[in-house]
C-alpha cells in the first residue's frame, strides 16, 4: 500500500445511509462491520500517515497538535516516544474526490471484502459517498498462516522473556547484542547493497541475536 492517510467520520451511522452501493449487493454484516471500524486509508491527500476527520455537518478536517514532546515514563527525553500535547482540529474546506478503503480485513463467511469507495466534496461539504469497488475472495488461507505467525511470536515472545530473565544473558544482550546489532543497523543503512552480507555476518558473529 505504501505511505498512506487515515480518515475516520465523526459519526459512523450516518456515513452509512449516505453511500450509494449502485448495482453492488453487500451483507447487512459487512456495512456493520465497515462502520464498527470506522477507519479509512486514502493516497488522495497528503500520503504522509496524517489522520483526518469528517464530521457530523461534513466537513474535512485535520488533526493537529500544538506540541509535541519525546519522553519516556520517567519523564526524560527518549527518540520515538512522542507525546502529543493539545489536539485540534482544522477545517480543510476541500473541494474534490477521495477514493477511501477500510484500513483493515473486512471478514464475514470466510471471506474478505474489499471495498473501496469515493467521497465527493463540493465547497468544503462531503456531497456522497459511493461504491467504486467490490469483491471478495475466500480468507481461510490467510487467517490460517496468521494464526500460525500468531503462535511463533508467542513462542518466541516465551523464549525471549526467558533468556532476559538470565542474569548473565542480560549482560551478554546489553553489553554485546544490542551495540553490535546498533552497528549493523547503520551499516545496513549505509551500504544497503550490503544487506544479506551483513545480516550473515551478524548471525555468525551475534548467535542468537534475532531472540534479543
Amino acid at each position: 500500500m505504501g505511505m498512506f492517510d487515515t480518515i475516520s467520520f465523526e459519526y459512523s451511522e450516518q456515513f452509512a445511509t449516505k453511500i450509494k452501493w449502485g448495482k453492488h449487493k453487500v451483507p447487512a454484516e459487512v456495512v456493520r462491520l465497515i462502520k464498527e471500524n470506522n477507519t479509512f486509508q486514502t493516497k488522495d491527500l497528503d500520503k504522509a500517515l496524517f489522520h483526518y476527520l469528517i464530521s457530523f455537518e461534513g466537513h474535512l478536517k485535520s488533526q493537529h497538535f500544538e506540541e509535541y514532546q519525546y519522553i519516556n515514563d520517567s519523564g526524560l527525553p527518549v527518540k520515538l516516544a512522542i507525546q502529543k500535547k493539545g489536539e485540534y482540529w482544522m477545517d480543510e474546506d476541500f473541494h474534490g474526490s477521495i477514493n477511501i478503503i477500510p484500513d483493515t480485513f473486512i471478514d464475514f463467511l470466510d471471506e474478505d471484502w474489499f471495498i473501496e469507495f469515493n467521497l465527493k466534496f463540493t465547497d468544503g461539504i462531503l456531497e456522497s459517498i459511493e461504491c467504486i469497488k467490490l469483491s471478495s475472495q475466500c480468507n481461510i488461507e490467510r487467517k490460517a498462516l496468521a494464526k500460525q505467525i500468531t503462535e511463533e511470536y508467542k513462542k518466541r515472545y516465551a523464549l525471549r522473556k526467558g533468556i532476559l530473565d538470565n542474569k548473565l544473558l542480560r549482560l551478554y544482550a546489553g553489553f554485546y547484542v544490542y551495540p553490535m546489532m546498533k552497528v549493523a543497523f547503520k551499516k545496513i543503512q549505509k551500504y544497503p547493497k550490503f544487506k544479506k552480507l551483513i545480516k550473515i555476518l551478524l548471525t555468525i558473529l551475534v548467535p542468537f541475536y534475532w531472540y534479543f
